[in-house]
């Protein structure tokens, strides 16, 4: 049962009870009346009538006493005194139809006189004896009530003019003076019957004010139901209007709706249930407001917390700030990954064009060697010379080891510089790194945010993309780089191995002039290392061509890695977020992530050797052998 029934049911059951009430009230004063008071009132109409007998029979026996004793101080005599009391009770009536009447008799049961009753019988008769029908002497009671002082009789006797007894009751009092006694008497249906009317005449009053009661009661009721209904219909109209505007805003989420202003005027608790729904919808029309600006993208917004409790705006605070804090980091890791894609990217094009000098230069290394196999027959023939030219050759010798020391450098600086490009590279993948786990909390915290966050979401989806895209970029080049590093090692052995057949040249020419039948031998161990030096040459000139396209990847992942990270950094740009320093202990990782990327490409422009002598083995320069 909802609250307007209760309402409305609280004064249905008022009434019914205040109806209730005024019936059992008006019941109980009924029973009260049929068991109690009516039967006292008739007890009391009986005594009234008794004192009223009494009274009567008290006075006529003084105004009797009165007659004697002005007959008797006139010396008047006994028959005197019975004739003037004779006459004065045919004269004495009461009554308003007259009938009631006193009857004087002696104490000897004699009659002296009743009124009404006529001839012998109405001053003679002795009536001692007389008794009713239920066997109560009548006259004789009266006397011994008179000897007494007075008192009264109850017996039954007939009405004048019927035969039937009816009960009847008595007084009688002695006159003082004389031998008699006056008594009257009346029929207990007169009695009966006066209190009857009594009684009617009250129970007709009472019903009379019962209804004037019952009346007044309904009339309290109607007014009380009408009373009732108005305020009923005033609470139920106020709790009616404010959960249907309350419903109106929930049902169709349209904060800009609001309450009633008539509810919102009124001074009663309706009134204040109104406002604080007010209250309770200007919150969440702000929280609107700021949400649609967050999904504007503008994060610079102020959330006041009203108390601990408050956990509604406390959360959307967090969440501004949070998001804040994270798009400040993310947007100092895209400026930096900018950067070092950069530094990557002018490295790679350094490396490049260091490994294309390289490639030149050992083409043409090859060149000379391949000319140098093809003469070394004719260097046997001129063994004959050799001892002459063996000073020269033995220059040359020297000269060829210095070249090959050079090339080993070269080959050694290759090594070096492919290595710290493998560091490079490593860092690159740890940034990515770290842009995917800086991607991933932020897709939480958009996840958290909901429908609020699907836009970050967006965002921070496609930065782990890049950061993915940028980590597989960066796994495939430091695998290229291992390869170059291997196949710098090989030609590294290589070239130790030319370094030690120069060697062995050098030692063959220092003993040219003393083993120059050693010449031919010397010259096919000379014509087998030529042979071993062009086919390392070989291996070193693919090595290299490998190296300057794995460069020229590597420059092209790095310049687009630049171009991802310059269109993130637009993309973070577009956020709106507070102006406040971020401070480094806060970003994740920040510190131990940081890494120059200056050095290395001081440390490659080092480690690019430009050769400083280059041995041009044409036919000129083998005449001279």
């Amino acid at each position: 049962m909802n609250i307007k029934y209760k309402i409305i049911l609280l004064p249905i059951i008022a009434v019914i009870g205040t109806a209730a009430l005024v019936l059992i009230i008006g019941y109980i004063n009924s029973s009260i009346e049929d068991t109690i008071v009516l039967p006292k009132f008739e007890k009391e109409i009986i005594s009234s009538e008794k004192d009223k007998i009494k009274n009567l029979i008290l006075a006529e026996a003084d105004v009797a006493t009165n007659i004697v004793n002005s007959i008797k101080s006139k010396g008047g005599s006994e028959e005197e005194i019975r004739k003037a009391l004779v006459e004065h009770t045919d004269h004495v009536f009461f009554l308003d139809d007259k009938s009631g009447y006193f009857f004087i008799y002696d104490l000897e049961g004699n009659r002296i006189n009743v009124p009404g009753v006529k001839g012998e019988g109405k001053t003679s008769g002795n009536f001692m004896s007389l008794k009713d029908s239920n066997g109560t002497s009548i006259i004789k009671g009266m006397v011994e009530a008179a000897k007494n002082g007075g008192g009264f009789v109850e017996y039954w006797f007939p009405k004048k003019g019927e035969t039937v007894p009816s009960p009847k009751l008595s007084y009688a009092k002695k006159i003082e003076g004389t031998n008699y006694f006056v008594g009257t008497g009346v029929y207990f249906d007169e009695i009966y019957e006066y209190a009857f009317k009594m009684k009617k005449f009250i129970a007709e009053e009472t019903a009379s004010r019962r209804i004037y009661i019952f009346a007044a009661a309904a009339a309290y009721i109607a007014i009380l139901v009408i009373f009732a209904w108005f305020i009923i219909k005033g609470i139920i109209w106020g709790l009616t209007g404010v959960k249907r505007d309350l419903l109106k805003i929930v049902e169709t989420g349209d904060t800009s709706s609001n309450i009633d202003e008539k509810l919102l005027k009124r001074k009663d608790e309706i009134g204040e249930l109104a406002f604080a729904g007010k209250q309770i919808i200007d919150d969440f029309e702000r929280v609107a407001i700021v949400s649609k600006r967050l999904a504007d993208r503008d994060w610079c917004q102020e959330v006041k917390v009203k108390s601990d409790k408050d956990v509604m705006h406390k959360s959307l605070k967090g969440m501004i700030e949070e998001v804040n804090e994270t798009l400040r980091e993310i947007s100092v890791f895209v400026n930096e990954l900018d950067a070092g894609a950069k530094q990557v990217s002018a490295a790679s094009n350094a490396l490049s064009d260091g490994a294309t000098t390289q490639a030149a230069s050992i083409e043409e290394i090859s060149a000379s060697l391949t000319e140098m196999s093809g003469r070394t027959s004719q260097n046997a023939q001129n063994a004959s010379e050799a001892s002459t030219l063996a000073q020269s050759a033995n220059s040359a010798a020297v000269n060829g080891q210095e070249q090959m020391q050079d090339l080993a450098d070269a080959i050694s600086g290759i090594t070096l510089r492919a290595e710290e490009t493998k560091k490079v590279v490593k860092t690159i993948d740890d940034i990515a790194f770290q842009t995917n786990l800086l991607a991933l909390n932020a897709a939480v915290e958009a996840a958290r945010a909901g429908t609020h966050g699907k836009g970050f979401a967006v965002v921070a989806e496609e930065v782990r993309n890049l950061a993915a895209r940028s980590a597989k970029a960066a796994g495939e080049t430091a695998e290229l780089i291992d390869n170059v590093v291997s196949e710098v090692k090989s030609g590294n052995d290589m070239a130790e191995s030319t370094a030690e057949a120069l060697n062995r040249i050098a030692e063959q020419i220092n003993k040219v002039t003393t083993l120059v039948a050693e010449i031919a031998e010397a010259s096919n161990i000379q014509a087998q290392g030529v042979s071993q030096v062009n086919q390392g040459l070989e291996q070193i000139d693919s090595v290299t061509q490998q190296n300057t396209a794995s460069a020229e990847e590597t420059a092209a992942a790095s310049t687009h890695m630049s171009d991802l990270a310059s269109k993130l950094n637009v993309l973070i740009k577009k956020f709106k977020i507070k102006d406040a320093s971020v401070s480094r202990k806060k970003i994740i990782g920040r510190k131990a992530s940081r890494v120059s990327l200056s050095a290395p490409v001081e440390s490659n422009s080092a480690a690019i050797v430009t050769p400083k002598e280059q041995i041009m083995l044409d036919d000129s320069e083998f005449g001279k052998f």
